[in-house]
């Protein structure tokens, strides 16, 4: 963590040699979600970057991340959206939680003329997942805005829900977990996954376009027990395969890294998607 830091301060500090960038507001949305927004005010452009926060919503990564794009002329908004948990007795009820989230991003992307490219980490990243794959979804109209995401950027973001939510070594999801089985007396894990699959719908292994596949750049993770890593192979498969960097760190060290050290790669990437529409 101390080496985290240090790298957090040093990269801090190298931002100076970019453009100006300001944090501009701080705003809510109809429930209450706090949206940061970091621009250039003298170059507004028409084209933005939104980013989804991990579990525990927005921290340091987001916000370095977020200035790190602006100064390098790409305005950037953080949905800081709110993280509900399931009920014990209803499997369906990640539905309704992933509904909500789509479609507080849609009405984020109402109230924008900009175009976007979505990026997440952890459980942003899954979001960030299955909106961009609604994007892609010519047919669909519960979420019209989320045509206006362009592209994807994926830390550790796998799939399928149902089998995150049976396999994570997240505190809060094995205690979830525990007291599924208990509740529902499932003989094991295999079986509390078969009935997760079977009760979710919106699935990001489902929400998937891989004609699209130069539209994502993934950063993965081959030791991750959070996203189990055969989860984020999976996703990637997918996708169609897309750029993917891989990285023998952990759940968080990967998001650190990638957060704090790769804002050009993926500054890069969010221009040759934008300049190829």
């Amino acid at each position: 963590m101390k080496i985290l830091l240090l790298v957090a301060v040093f990269s801090l500090l190298s931002l100076h040699a970019f453009a100006s960038c300001e944090f501009v507001q701080r705003i809510s949305d109809s429930v209450g979600n706090s949206i940061s927004e970091f621009s250039d005010t003298d170059n507004p452009g028409t084209n933005a970057a939104l980013i989804l926060p991990p579990t525990g919503g927005e921290n340091i990564a987001d916000k370095f991340l977020a200035v790190s794009l602006c100064q390098r002329g790409l305005n950037t908004l953080i949905l800081n959206f709110r993280q509900d948990s399931a009920e014990i007795d209803d499997l369906s009820a990640h539905d309704r939680i992933t509904n909500g989230v789509l479609l507080w991003v849609d009405e984020l992307l109402a109230k924008r003329k900009e175009n976007f490219v979505i990026i997440g980490a952890s459980l942003g990243s899954i979001y960030a997942s299955m909106a961009f794959g609604e994007a892609r979804n010519s047919s669909q109209t519960n979420y019209p805005n989320l045509r206006k995401i362009q592209g994807a950027v994926l830390t550790v973001s796998g799939g399928s829900l149902a089998e995150i939510l049976a396999s994570s070594g997240l505190a809060s999801l094995v205690k979830e977990r525990n007291a599924r089985l208990l509740h529902f007396a499932f003989a094991d894990t295999s079986q509390y996954q078969k009935a997760l699959e079977s009760a979710i719908t919106l699935d990001q292994l489902q929400l998937v376009d891989p004609t699209a596949s130069n539209k994502v750049l993934m950063f993965s993770s081959t030791n991750d027990k959070i996203v189990p890593t055969k989860t984020q192979n999976q996703l990637w498969e997918a996708w169609g395969r897309p750029e993917r960097h891989l990285y023998f760190t952990d759940h968080m060290w990967t998001i650190g890294f990638v957060y704090f050290t790769q804002p050009q790669k993926i500054y890069d990437f969010s221009q040759r998607i934008f300049n190829s529409n």
